[in-house]
């Protein structure tokens, strides 16, 4: 398995949104230290929502980021099966935390779609990657093209692709 290392960088002074305040990094002995450092300086840096951004695979994993001050989690639903999937979303709710469950492909989308809690407790959403997580290549249109098939009444997130003033534009208007 590619280890992903930790990078730290000082909150966006302008952020306007839950997700510019995320970490990236890995599970390992002195992680927890380093994530509730960063999370503690995300908290005090604005009022916004703070997010563990990573590759979360087990639910100590989300235990953790309640410990460190998070609100939310991302969970990729081409990481997880069906079942590990159910109970990521099951711990992250249970410890009070909103979930931005991200799909890549309409494969994914579908699986995600199928995870939608009933309404009420936690913030719950769906995000279209349009950055390829074997490649790393972006395709806009891509994702532009399965924000058609989101499930009405859950909030979606256009992730990654966004570099110009029409990007966020193109991707309101798609859905």
């Amino acid at each position: 398995m590619e280890i992903i290392r930790q990078t730290l960088m000082p909150p966006p002074p302008l952020a306007r949104t839950a997700v510019d305040f995320a970490w990236m990094g890995e599970t390992e002995r002195g992680y927890a230290a380093l994530l509730a450092t960063f999370s503690s300086g995300a908290r005090g840096a604005c009022a916004l929502p703070v997010m563990r951004k990573d590759f979360l695979v087990e639910p100590v994993q989300l235990l953790e980021a309640r410990a460190a001050g998070a609100d939310g989690v991302l969970l990729i639903a081409r990481l997880l099966a069906d079942a590990e999937l159910a109970e990521m979303i099951a711990t992250a709710r249970a410890l009070g935390l909103f979930v931005l469950l991200e799909a890549f492909d309409a494969a994914d989308l579908a699986r995600a779609a199928a995870h939608v809690p009933p309404a009420g407790g936690p913030a719950f959403l769906l995000g279209v990657n349009a950055r390829d997580l074997v490649t790393l290549a972006v395709d806009r249109e891509r994702a532009l093209a399965l924000a058609a098939r989101l499930p009405r009444g859950v909030p979606a997130v256009a992730e990654s692709g966004i570099e110009t003033a029409p990007d966020p534009r193109a991707a309101a208007r798609a859905g």
